[in-house]
C-alpha cells in the first residue's frame, strides 16, 4: 500500500507538522496529510495556528540576531562538524 491510500490520523498530523507547514515533505505525504486536514477540524484548526504563529514570527523578529547568539550557533556548527 503507497503512501497515498494509507489512512491518516491525529497522530501522523502531530508528528510530520512541523515539516508540512515547512514544506519538507514530498507531495504523496502531503496530499496524505491535507486530506486528514479536510476531516478533521481539530487537526487543520492546529495546522493553522502554527501557520499563523510562523506568519506573526516573521513579521516580528526581522532583525538580525544577537552577536554574541551568532558565535554561540558558529561554534555548535563547528563542534558537531567535528563530531562526525
Amino acid at each position: 500500500m503507497d503512501g497515498m491510500h494509507k489512512d491518516c490520523n491525529c497522530a501522523d498530523i502531530h508528528a510530520s507538522m512541523f515539516a508540512l507547514v515547512d514544506n519538507e515533505l514530498d507531495e504523496v505525504d502531503c496530499q496524505r496529510l491535507r486530506m486528514h486536514l479536510e476531516r478533521c477540524p481539530r487537526c487543520a484548526e492546529r495546522v493553522a495556528a502554527e501557520t499563523e504563529l510562523r506568519a506573526l514570527l516573521r513579521r516580528c523578529c526581522c532583525g538580525p540576531a544577537p552577536q554574541h547568539l551568532r558565535q554561540k550557533i558558529t561554534y555548535s556548527i563547528r563542534v558537531e562538524r567535528r563530531n562526525f
